[in-house]
């Protein structure tokens, strides 16, 4: 397995860890501030490595299919499952609502069969500018809800700041789940017409 691949399950299990303490601190009555500041710490760099493995199979020349599907695997798991996590949790279930977080989740993972579908047909993909975009704003909309959670609760700059994150990481999901989905349908109906023997080197490419 190439370093790329090895960064991104080391991502994921970043982010089984982070997970863990999510759930000890929302299992405790008095809600620690060291576990929530270990928390944010653990969501820091499990989505500010999110470029590394990337731009190591790129550097490397080591770009796999594994990778293509795995990477934005591991970013659907650090995404969704904090915004789980922060619905269930009574300081940020105002400003982050249950129907919100269902929404994405079925985008991201109608996006990711969809990926994993064009993967096993060989058409290849790379992520587009919308879909670079919709990553930011979800991971800065996570940990301002993160700050919301902990030691700054209560700070009266941070939740409107917190609330126009949310909503614009929820637009930008939508929208760049949308175009996505027709870049899909386009490349699949030109796949579906190219001759066999085209492979995946004919095929034509997705942007997320």
């Amino acid at each position: 397995m190439n370093l790329a691949n090895q960064v991104t399950l080391a991502r994921f299990g970043l982010s089984l860890v982070y997970f863990g303490v999510l759930a000890a601190v929302l299992g405790s009555d008095r809600e620690p501030a060291v576990l929530l500041d270990t928390a944010f710490a653990l969501f820091v760099i499990a989505s500010g490595t999110d470029f590394l493995d990337g731009w190591l199979a790129r550097r490397q020349g080591t770009v796999t299919s594994f990778g293509r599907v795995a990477d934005p695997f591991v970013d659907k798991i650090l995404v969704c499952g904090s915004m789980v996590f922060l619905a269930a949790a009574r300081p940020t279930a105002t400003i982050l609502p249950a129907w919100m977080v269902v929404a994405v989740l079925v985008r991201e993972f109608v996006v990711h069969e969809i990926r994993s579908r064009a993967e096993a047909r060989g058409v290849a993909f790379g992520a587009s500018a919308w879909g670079k975009i919709k990553m930011v704003f979800q991971c800065l909309a996570i940990g301002a809800l993160l700050l919301v959670w902990g030691r700054w609760r209560g700070e009266t700059w941070l939740e409107p700041l917190t609330r126009t994150l949310v909503w614009t990481q929820l637009t930008l999901t939508l929208v760049s789940g949308a175009l996505y989905a027709w870049s899909a349908r386009q490349a699949l109906r030109a796949d579906a017409t190219a001759p066999p023997e085209a492979g995946p080197t004919g095929a034509p490419a997705i942007k997320e």
